[in-house]
């Protein structure tokens, strides 16, 4: 089991991130959520819910990797693509302007993230 309490966080990430490949999603998504201060975290959990079909939890993960740090292009185009999902193209649209504004110029690498 994984020691929710454990005092390295990336250490705890990864074994949350195992149990996801292993296909122990509730566990991985209880480790996950127990890691809220991380933005892996937050992203990896916003996928497995959108996985679910949870999509608007999922956008609420993916908003708060953006809260943490507004250049995290994987969390624009992850809430691009719940948006997208949820046919609000206009917001999906922006979602994606403002990760390409934030690639910094590198707009083929940010393309590349797909969505």
């Amino acid at each position: 089991l994984l020691d929710t309490h454990d005092k390295d966080p990336v250490a705890a990430f990864n074994r949350a991130y195992l149990r996801e490949q292993q296909g122990r999603k509730e566990e991985a998504e209880q480790a996950y959520r127990a890691l809220a201060g991380l933005i892996p975290a937050q992203l990896r959990l916003g996928m497995l819910l959108r996985e679910r079909g949870q999509l608007g939890e999922a956008l609420d993960h993916f908003k708060e990797a953006i809260g943490m740090d507004e250049q995290c292009l994987d969390a624009w185009q992850l809430v691009a693509s719940v948006q997208w999902r949820q046919r609000a193209l206009q917001p999906a649209r922006k979602s994606l302007e403002r990760m390409l504004k934030g690639s910094g110029g590198q707009e083929e690498e940010a393309m590349a993230l797909g969505c």
